[in-house]
């Protein structure tokens, strides 16, 4: 005869998960968002303006889909910007020529 496994299942009550408390409880999400927007998504600049650590900004950025989605935005808006400028280079203007290194350097990052 075989002889079936037995597992135990282990459920986890709500009483038993740990509450993690996060930094600064003041300060609400939207205002850190704002701040980041304002700050052009820079996270020492947004720290700077609450007097936060670096870390507990993070902290509330794991905590928070709307922070986090708002860094990951102005990152994107920053790619987006140096792209744009260097395009401008590479195409050159009315007063400076091409340049056909940032042309290679573009074609290979981007192409």
């Amino acid at each position: 005869m075989k002889q079936q496994s037995r597992r135990k299942i282990q459920t986890t009550k709500i009483a038993d998960v740990p509450v993690i408390a996060l930094p600064r409880p003041d300060v609400t999400d939207g205002q850190i968002v704002d701040a980041i927007l304002q700050s052009g998504g820079f996270p020492s600049l947004v720290a700077d303006k609450f007097a936060m650590s670096m870390s507990d900004l993070l902290a509330r950025a794991k905590g928070s889909a709307a922070i986090a989605a708002a860094f990951a935005e102005m990152k994107q808006r920053m790619v987006d910007r140096a792209k744009a400028k260097a395009m401008s280079v590479m195409l050159g203007d009315a007063n400076t020529p091409p340049d056909p290194q940032m042309l290679r350097w573009f074609i290979e990052r981007y192409e």
